[in-house]
């Protein structure tokens, strides 16, 4: 679990250092990772038995992802 997160911070913050005019939040590799983030956390949390949970990404004052 925790080398999983690890790696999508790490594949996050490549991607904003690779910033251009397109918005970060519509990157495809961001798109991806992000929609690979929400399902892992969707299947935890039935396979956990967790009812709720909060989870927002934060690049540079900018909202990647919130959810909760």
């Amino acid at each position: 679990m925790r080398k999983f997160l690890f790696v999508v911070i790490v594949v996050i913050s490549v991607c904003a250092t690779a910033h251009s005019d397109e918005s970060l939040k519509d990157h495809p590799l961001v798109k991806s990772n992000i929609n690979l983030l929400d399902t892992w956390v969707k299947s935890q949390m039935a396979y956990k038995g967790i009812p709720g949970m909060s989870i927002a990404i934060v690049h540079d004052q900018d909202i990647l992802y919130l959810n909760g």
